[in-house]
């Protein structure tokens, strides 16, 4: 990868991490807080909420560190080496761990009684919630198969890389 390329993602990276942290810290507490007092259904799944969502910015964070690595990595010969799996394999174990947040939220809203919190727990917020925590695992799952096989690809170039280097 072309050095100025890879600076610039990294740049864009190192923002992209103090952004979700802004959000983890100061945003996503408030936000909750506040719809909390407005959604009895939300003030039920406030600590569930907060939980799954911070831990999910995590994983996306650890997903941008990694990327970050990787294109250090890219900036010479580094990517074809044995180290770039253990950066690879992180970003496919903070996605199926990104995935496996998606499944508590949905557990965790089936298990909240709608029926007590009254007329303005409206069916909607429970199906809109299913299909989120629905979505979250799927897409965390359908990721990380993609990054698994670009895993592959990455181990065929790395096999590749050390036949010609014995070979010159």
């Amino acid at each position: 990868m072309n050095k100025v390329i890879a600076s610039v993602l990294q740049v864009g990276i190192a923002l992209a991490v103090l952004a979700c942290l802004f959000f983890q810290i100061v945003v996503l507490p408030q936000a909750l807080a506040d719809e909390a007092r407005l959604d009895p259904f939300v003030a039920a799944l406030h600590g569930l909420l907060l939980t799954v969502t911070i831990l999910g910015l995590v994983c996306v964070e650890v997903i941008l560190v990694a990327t970050a690595v990787l294109a250090q990595l890219s900036k010479g010969e580094g990517i074809f080496s044995r180290r770039a799996f253990v950066w690879v394999d992180v970003i496919i174990g903070a996605l199926l761990v990104g995935a496996a947040l998606s499944l508590v939220l949905l557990v965790g809203v089936a298990v909240t009684p709608v029926a007590d919190l009254g007329p303005e727990a409206g069916d909607m917020v429970d199906v809109g919630l299913y299909l989120l925590g629905l979505a979250g695992a799927g897409a965390g799952v359908g990721i990380a198969l993609l990054v698994f096989v670009l895993r592959s690809l990455l181990r065929r170039a790395v096999t590749l890389h050390d036949e010609l280097a014995e070979v010159v």
